[in-house]
Parts: C-alpha cells; sequence; structure tokens
C-alpha cells in the first residue's frame, strides 16, 4: 500500500494499513517524507514489511546503509521528530486545498475530490495550452496525465503563490468561455 499522501489526510491513524503488516499479514506499506515533510528532494522513503519480506528484501541490497544519503538520513530523523510540523502542514495544505477547490468548483471545472498535496482538474484545454498560458505568467504546472488530455494537477503551495495561480487559471478559463 502506496501512503504516500495519507499523512495530508485526518484519517491518517484509522486508514494505515501498519497494523495488518504487525499483524503479520503479507502487506507492505511504503512511506515517503517527500510529501507532507516536505523533504522531496532528499528523495527519502521506507517501506514497513512483514520480517520475513523484509529479510528477503534486505539480502538483495535494499535498504543497505552504504546505500543511504546521509543527509537525507539525518533530516528524516529531525522531520519524523517534528510531529507539530506535521500537523501545521496537513491543516495549512487542507486550507489552501479547501481555496483551490472553491475556485474550480466556481468555474464550473470538474475535478477529483483531492486529498493529497495537489489538486487536479479538467480544464477543457489541451494540456500544453494550459500550461503554456501558465508558463507565460511564470507558473509551471508540470507535465500531463494522459490520457487525462485535458486534466491538470497543480501542487498546492504558500497561500500567496495559490492566490496567484487561481487568478491566472481564472483569466484564462474566462478567456475562453
Amino acid at each position: 500500500m502506496d501512503e504516500a499522501y495519507l499523512e495530508l489526510t485526518g484519517e491518517f491513524a484509522a486508514r494505515t494499513l501498519v497494523d495488518r503488516v504487525r499483524a503479520g499479514e503479507n502487506v507492505v506499506v511504503f512511506r515517503t517524507l517527500a510529501k507532507v515533510y516536505g523533504l522531496a528532494a532528499l528523495q527519502f522513503g521506507y517501506a514497513i514489511a512483514p520480517t520475513r519480506l523484509a529479510d528477503s528484501l534486505h539480502k538483495q541490497g535494499l535498504g543497505a546503509a552504504h546505500s543511504l544519503n546521509r543527509l537525507a538520513v539525518v533530516a528524516a530523523g529531525a522531520a519524523l521528530r517534528d510531529v507539530s510540523f506535521v500537523d501545521e502542514t496537513r491543516r495549512k495544505t487542507a486550507r489552501e486545498r479547501e481555496r483551490w477547490h472553491a475556485a474550480l468548483d466556481e468555474l464550473k471545472l470538474r475535478r477529483t475530490d483531492s486529498h493529497g498535496n495537489f489538486v487536479f482538474f479538467e480544464s477543457g484545454l489541451a494540456h500544453e495550452t494550459l500550461a503554456a498560458a501558465f508558463l507565460h505568467e511564470g507558473i509551471d504546472i508540470g507535465r500531463a496525465f494522459p490520457p487525462l488530455d485535458r486534466w491538470a494537477r497543480i501542487s498546492i503551495g504558500l497561500p500567496g503563490q495559490n492566490e496567484r495561480a487561481i487568478g491566472v487559471l481564472q483569466n484564462v478559463i474566462r478567456s475562453i468561455k
């Protein structure tokens, strides 16, 4: 189970599958410190697995100490100890995600009910066209997600960044209507 975005929800404790691993079920839980902890550039993650499977993976070299980035290990340790940062990030992300959802609803754009640190919506434009309009304003919204070529995924930023990006989206959408 990939729990990369689960920590961004208020349901983390109730929905994690770690208890199934502890109960001996054949389940592996993958976590990353890239999302709620903000350590994407360090590419640090971990898995929680049944002992037999973890031992087998370790024998194949996965998780070997020499393969770990020391800076990432130190940053991960500090991040995992800073519980208040995670709670604050979760609240701020939820607040900004709701701003995005309200703006998308106002523009009558179909969207997913994201619980992560991004919004995903159908703009009505080819992704390349929308991305070019954003890039013209200095905002990189990233890649397309084929076959959903009229959909865009925008990462949630700081309040001022979101305000600016929402304004660009409003201008682009209103210009085609």
